[in-house]
């Protein structure tokens, strides 16, 4: 995944890849994560091995980094097509929850961004994401054509 090799000890695991970084979630058993053989020589090193509940994020030039507190029931939540997040910034939750949707969340309001969120949400249903940033964070939106919801700033 993101050109790394990930080796497989008997495990249930969990790969995101997006556009500028992988992440490996371990939810059973071991995983070996291995950065790309194209990766910078700083980004290089041992495997990484990881156990059930460990995480690892892979950004190209930084090489591996593990993460700490991993929720796994947020982790799997999307096979349910729920999002769970728990104090995570605006930013990160609309780029995860655009995942899910044909239409688009976008913040319209750079000041929105740090905004943390707590919450579980349906994957897939922006206006009921809407109206729960709404209630819960008092964030505004205006909707457009085509499935689009701009979060336009706080009450």
């Amino acid at each position: 995944a993101g050109d790394g090799v990930i080796r497989v000890t008997g495990t249930r695991f969990n790969v995101l890849l997006r556009d500028d970084d992988t992440v490996v979630t371990v939810l059973q058993g071991k995983v070996e994560i291995l950065p790309p053989p194209a990766a910078p020589e700083a980004a290089k090193g041992a495997p990484e091995i990881l156990a059930a509940g460990e995480q690892v994020v892979y950004d190209g030039p930084a090489g591996l980094t593990r993460a700490s507190g991993v929720n796994l029931a947020a982790i799997e939540a999307w096979r349910e097509r729920k999002l769970i997040f728990d104090v995570v910034p605006l930013t990160e939750v609309v780029r995860e929850f655009n995942r899910y949707v044909d239409g688009r969340v976008i913040i319209a309001d750079a000041g929105l961004s740090g905004v943390e969120i707590t919450g579980t949400f349906a994957a897939g249903e922006i206006e009921t994401f809407v109206k729960s940033l709404a209630s819960a964070a008092g964030i505004r939106a205006v909707y457009l054509p085509g499935d689009v919801a701009l979060l336009t700033g706080r009450d």
